[in-house]
């Protein structure tokens, strides 16, 4: 859901849409998220902030992937 969001709905809501434009369609929101940039703080030793900046994924796999690595109190997210 987060992804599709980020991705500015790549969920199509058209219902009457051939398979191909909603491909395209598809293929143009996984760039939008591709370039979407994300921060992270995370905090090794408390009262130690470690800011991680400039992050970007692939697909939302890739995301929940660093998100569970890193484990962040703090997750910012940039425009496209």
């Amino acid at each position: 859901l987060l992804h599709a969001w980020l991705s500015y709905g790549a969920a199509n809501n058209s219902k009457a849409t051939p398979s191909a434009s909603a491909s395209a369609a598809s293929n143009k929101n996984s760039q939008l998220f591709r370039h979407r940039e994300f921060s992270f703080t995370i905090e090794p030793v408390p009262g130690n902030e470690i800011y991680i900046r400039y992050q970007s994924y692939n697909n939302a796999a890739q995301l929940r992937e660093a998100i569970q690595k890193k484990r962040p109190h703090k997750i910012d997210i940039g425009a496209v």
